[in-house]
């Protein structure tokens, strides 16, 4: 089986998931950001969540984002020191409560190549 991951501007990164050699890809999760949200913990259950998803289906190796000694909130991205925390992904995203709504805005970001692959928004009841 082949995950294909659309990109931007038309390429697309193929990675090789049924190979015996496949090794998993380190990726970072640091806590999402909280946009203006009474809930100011939700960013940190969000990103220990999506990381043991990620975990679960054994393509993926967790990096701890304390290993990153930049400023994760910091603008513009800075790819190289994100990569130095030995992941060659990083997710980074926001959310906010709206009534029961849960809003997330998730982008993924290849660290490697330095350039964002995906992005997306989703929206759950949420539970507190």
């Amino acid at each position: 089986m082949i995950l294909l991951i659309p990109g931007f501007v038309g390429s697309r990164v193929y990675l090789d998931i049924d190979s015996p050699t496949a090794k998993r890809l380190p990726i970072v999760i640091p806590d999402l950001k909280n946009k203006a949200t009474l809930e100011p913990s939700l960013g940190y259950q969000a990103s220990i969540l999506l990381g043991k998803d990620l975990d679960y289906t054994g393509y993926f190796q967790i990096i701890d984002p304390k290993a990153f000694l930049g400023r994760p909130d910091e603008e513009p991205l800075d790819f190289k020191a994100w990569s130095l925390s030995g992941a060659d992904l990083l997710v980074k995203g926001s959310y906010r409560l709206e009534g029961s709504q849960l809003q997330m805005e998730l982008r993924l970001y290849d660290l490697l190549q330095g350039r964002q692959l995906l992005a997306g928004n989703t929206a759950s009841r949420a539970r507190l």
